[in-house]
């Protein structure tokens, strides 16, 4: 029994498209990472991210090959940063000739916080999530933090001295 070798399938993302549709934003989303986040005490810091990165497209294009998102976040070693944000970013552009681009990263980050009665220092985590976006005129960050807010009930405040 003889097989004859099979056709390569054709990279339908690299044909034309003549209906004209622009596609307002495709990529990957809810994606499990770890990265690397700038801290001011320990000068870096571990974090198991969620992250969503997108293009738009001009209408010419029918898709975008996904492998190449994760390809430029491992490119950066999933340092994840002010200064690296940008680049990450017009690479996306430049990469999947995508007229805009955009990065959602929402990550735990843990700063060491002292009990103002016990004087014991404990790593407190705040939700933080960084927003990006770039276009064709600007680069555009965001910078979100959830802060964890804790109430003392009477007995745990220190007692006051009259």
């Amino acid at each position: 029994m003889s097989y004859a070798a099979a056709e390569p399938l054709p990279d339908i993302q690299k044909t034309p498209d003549t209906r004209g549709v622009a596609i307002d934003q495709v990529g990957i989303c809810d994606l499990s990472f770890p990265i690397t986040v700038l801290d001011r005490q320990n000068q870096k810091q571990q974090a198991a991210a969620r992250i969503a990165m997108s293009v738009s497209l001009p209408h010419h294009f029918k898709g975008t090959h996904m492998s190449r998102f994760l390809e430029i976040l491992s490119r950066h070693q999933g340092e994840i940063t002010m200064r690296t944000i940008p680049e990450i970013l017009h690479e996306l552009k430049r990469r999947l000739d995508a007229e805009s681009a955009r990065i959602e990263v929402e990550l735990p980050y843990y700063i060491s916080r002292t009990a103002p009665v016990s004087g014991l220092s404990a790593p407190m985590e705040y939700r933080v999530t960084f927003i990006a976006e770039s276009n064709g005129v600007t680069d555009d960050f965001l910078l979100r933090v959830t802060v964890p807010v804790t109430t003392l009930c009477p007995s745990q405040r220190p007692a006051s001295h009259h």
